[in-house]
C-alpha cells in the first residue's frame, strides 16, 4: 500500500510541477505535458528503485546515501563560493560564523544519530545477599530507528 501510494504521490507532484512551470515555457502544448510528467516520474521512481537496491544489498540507507551523495556533490562549490563572498565583502565574523554553524550543525546531527539510550535491566538472579545490591549492571541498548516508507523517498527526491 506504501508503495502505490508513494507512486501516486510522485505522479501528483510531476503534474503541479509541470503546471507551475506553464508560464514559462513558449510551446506549453499536451505532448510537452505528458512527455514532462513521464520524465519527471520515471526519475523518481527510478531513484526510489535504486535507494531500495542500494538498500537490499547491505550497503547502507540507500535513501540516505542517495541524499548524502546529492548534498555533498554541491558543497564543495558552495563553500567555495561563500568563502570568496566573504573575503570581498571583507565580512570575516559572518564567515566564521557560517562556518562555525556548520561545524555544530554536523556534531548535533551526528551526536543525534549516533544517540543510545541504556535501559536498565534487573536480574532477580543476579542479586547477592551480601551486597545488598546487582552484582553487576546490565543495560538494553535503545537506538532511534527512522520509517522507511517510500513516501519519505519521494519528497527527498523532488527537492533537486
Amino acid at each position: 500500500m506504501c508503495m502505490f501510494f508513494a507512486e501516486v504521490t510522485m505522479l501528483l507532484k510531476a503534474i503541479g510541477q509541470v503546471l507551475f512551470l506553464r508560464p514559462y515555457v513558449n510551446d506549453f502544448s499536451t505532448e510537452w505535458v505528458l512527455t514532462s510528467v513521464t520524465l519527471l516520474t520515471l526519475g523518481s521512481v527510478f531513484t526510489t528503485f535504486l535507494g531500495e537496491t542500494i538498500s537490499e544489498l547491505k550497503l547502507g540507507n540507500g535513501t540516505s546515501l542517495l541524499i548524502f551523495t546529492s548534498i555533498i556533490s554541491y558543497l564543495p562549490a558552495s563553500f567555495g563560493r561563500t568563502v570568496a563572498e566573504g573575503f570581498q565583502a571583507g565580512n570575516y565574523v559572518g564567515l566564521l560564523t557560517i562556518i562555525l554553524s556548520f561545524f555544530f550543525l554536523v556534531l548535533g546531527i551526528v551526536y543525534v544519530q549516533e544517540a543510545e539510550r541504556k535501559i536498565p535491566l534487573n536480574y532477580a538472579s543476579r542479586y547477592s545477599s551480601r551486597a545488598g545490591g546487582p552484582q553487576r549492571s546490565a543495560y538494553l541498548p535503545f537506538k532511534l530507528q527512522f520509517g522507511n516508507c517510500r513516501l519519505f523517498q519521494s519528497i527527498f527526491f523532488s527537492l533537486h
